[in-house]
């Protein structure tokens, strides 16, 4: 491959792992292959992560047709996710669940993307929302960003969540590495934190094409209600640790202050709908609640001097339109 090709074309992996989806790999899987069909420079990857419903044996049968591989044991979900795209020999790798598709699109829509800014470490494209229950669809764009969205104003938005769904984006694997891949200490955020900490390397690309579908409403009530500390957890982590890493890459500590008092207030909203919740989810929050106050703290003095001198500014405006003619 030339260097012309290389920036071009990208390689592009497209990473499927997989646990026990032995209903709906077949699809995914023939999505990723309709995707791949005819291009140069692309390959899918299926990593099965030691299913025990069948699973395994579908993918048998793209052995001839896709990469199959297998970590030595059963993983948990960042790790395996991790050991699939340690797998990948692409430039850019693309994520999908097992029960997601991609459209012939996917690939030559996000290499457009990405060759909109050499900096670029992270494409994404629209995608459906599928409902899994009654099969309703909502088509979703990233339109909150324009097409070339550079470090930090990437992670000016990253702060208040994610941008784009598992199965319509793709990263650069250096970036990927650079940061460590999935975050482990994350229960069910590893892909938002993914983009955030790529976000602090360099430039997200975007197209408006749709790319993928995306399937929710799987979750059943009790659930979500068993999750409910797992999502107060990482919420927790991210906003008394994570977070601040913006703040190294220049952001304002008064911007992040401003995302971590939106998070906790959607973590309060969540302890509302399950007040069982309620004396363990502020436990669970305490980190965030302290960090948020010494930040605070600290910052008041700067904000006290921020709003004197705005004040003295629109004053010196005013006095200024009223002594010079129009």
């Amino acid at each position: 491959m030339s260097s012309s090709e290389v920036v071009d074309k990208p390689m592009v992996s497209i990473a499927i792992p997989v646990y026990n989806q032995a209903a709906t790999i077949s699809q995914t899987i023939e999505s990723a292959l309709s995707a791949v069909q005819g291009l140069s420079g692309a390959e899918v990857i299926v990593s099965e992560n030691h299913s025990n419903d069948g699973t395994s044996d579908v993918v048998a049968k793209y052995s001839s047709k896709v990469k199959v591989v297998r970590p030595d044991h059963h993983l948990g979900m960042a790790a395996s996710w991790n050991y699939a795209v340690k797998c990948c020999s692409g430039q850019w790798v693309g994520m999908l669940s097992g029960d997601d598709q991609i459209f012939p699109s996917y690939i030559p829509a996000l290499r457009a993307a990405i060759s909109l800014d050499p900096d670029a470490v992270f494409a994404m494209g629209g995608w459906n929302t599928v409902n899994a229950q009654t099969g309703a669809k909502a088509r979703r764009r990233v339109l909150s960003l324009p097409a070339v969205t550079k470090s930090p104003m990437a992670t000016r938005a990253l702060i208040h969540g994610p941008k784009a769904s598992f199965a319509s984006y793709c990263f650069l694997k250096a970036g990927f590495d650079a940061v460590g891949g999935f975050d482990q200490d994350y229960h069910l955020a590893q892909d938002w934190i993914l983009q955030f900490r790529l976000s602090l390397l360099g430039s997200f690309v975007k197209t408006n094409v749709v790319i993928a579908e995306y399937f929710t409403g799987q979750d059943r009530a009790d659930l979500e209600y068993s999750r409910v500390p797992l999502y107060l957890e990482d919420l927790a982590t991210f906003c008394s640790s994570t977070i601040w890493e913006a703040a190294e890459c220049g952001l304002p500590r008064l911007r992040i202050l401003d995302a971590c008092e939106q998070h906790i207030a959607m973590a309060e909203s969540i302890l509302a709908r399950f007040p069982d919740w309620k004396s363990t989810g502020d436990e669970i929050l305490r980190s965030a609640y302290e960090r948020i106050g010494r930040e605070r703290v600290a910052e008041l003095p700067k904000a006290r001097i921020a709003e004197v001198i705005a004040k003295a500014k629109q004053r010196v405006r005013q006095l200024a339109e009223m002594i010079i003619p129009a």
